[in-house]
């Protein structure tokens, strides 16, 4: 029916169909519909969206069946369901940019950065990354999002409305926890919960949040962060598979955002080592070579 009665639900917008390039497919331009005018269709791939957020991808083909005059009196369809094969093929893309990001440099607050971007609107339409304060708080490195503005919207709230430390779920929670949160369907009751305030709420509604993933970061065995990906205006819905995905992802960044605070501790060792008078010199074991020597002992 999702392939073949579309008349209705294309009209009434129950269904939404997207070309590889993004752009949305007409009404009729459905392979169906070019069938039924004398057109044949080879495996046109294309993404269908329904009116409760599903995504899937199917590769369609049609062809017209002439009656005996020669016009055409029917058509017929076929689909392969690729939904699978095409999501395991795009996050597996995505972990591999997002690994080569994260190993470009050590400054690791602005490859998080490029790999938040790079996550949106491909694998999500928000994207944040947070990092543990000295305090156990959440503290924001990374967010995206396509619209600038509600960017400066969700910092502005952050600020306006911080987080509790001790909320039963959020980032806070996460970041408490160690465990990863899924909500494949965010209820109403649950913003509404999480609001201080009208204004606060209203905020948050305005946001359009439909589905989020928050998996902690865990680098040495110790939970460094949390990195969300949040679904809102895209109607997108996550499934068990995509929190699979998150926690690869944040696997990676952890491990780079580690590797960068030892850099940088090390980096700050030796400084402080070259600011001392006194001699210090650093032995390779077993040779007794010397591998170091600060200012002092120079």
């Amino acid at each position: 029916p999702l392939l073949v009665d579309t008349d209705g639900d294309l009209e009434n917008g129950r269904i939404r169909g997207y070309r590889t390039d993004g752009g949305q497919i007409d009404a009729g331009d459905w392979p169906l519909r070019r069938a039924m005018l004398g057109e044949t269709v080879d495996n046109e791939i294309v993404e269908i969206v329904q009116d409760d957020g599903t995504h899937r991808t199917f590769g369609l083909s049609a062809a017209p069946i002439p009656g005996p005059s020669g016009t055409i009196e029917a058509a017929i369809i076929t689909s392969t369901d690729l939904s699978d094969r095409v999501r395991a093929q795009e996050r597996e893309q995505f972990l591999s940019r997002a690994t080569e990001g994260l190993a470009s440099s050590l400054d690791y607050e602005t490859t998080v950065q490029t790999v938040a971007d790079l996550a949106v609107p491909v694998i999500a339409d928000w994207c944040v990354v947070q990092l543990a304060s000295e305090e156990g708080l959440p503290r924001r490195i990374a967010v995206a999002h396509r619209d600038p503005a509600k960017v400066a919207l969700a910092i502005q709230m952050e600020q306006d409305y911080p987080q509790d430390p001790d909320a039963p779920n959020g980032s806070a929670a996460v970041l408490r926890t160690g465990r990863t949160e899924y909500v494949p369907d965010i209820p109403p009751e649950l913003i509404e919960a999480a609001a201080r305030d009208e204004r606060h709420l209203a905020l948050l509604r305005s946001l359009d949040l439909r589905s989020y993933i928050s998996v902690p970061l865990i680098a040495t065995g110790r939970i460094v962060g949390v990195l969300s990906l949040v679904a809102s205006e895209s109607d997108r819905r996550f499934e068990p598979a995509d929190v699979t995905f998150a926690e690869a992802l944040a696997a990676r960044a952890a491990a780079a955002i580690e590797n960068a605070r030892l850099f940088r501790d090390g980096v700050r060792f030796t400084r402080l080592l070259d600011a001392t008078g006194d001699a210090v010199l650093m032995l390779q074991p077993g040779t007794g070579r010397i591998s170091y020597a600060n200012r002092g002992a120079a």
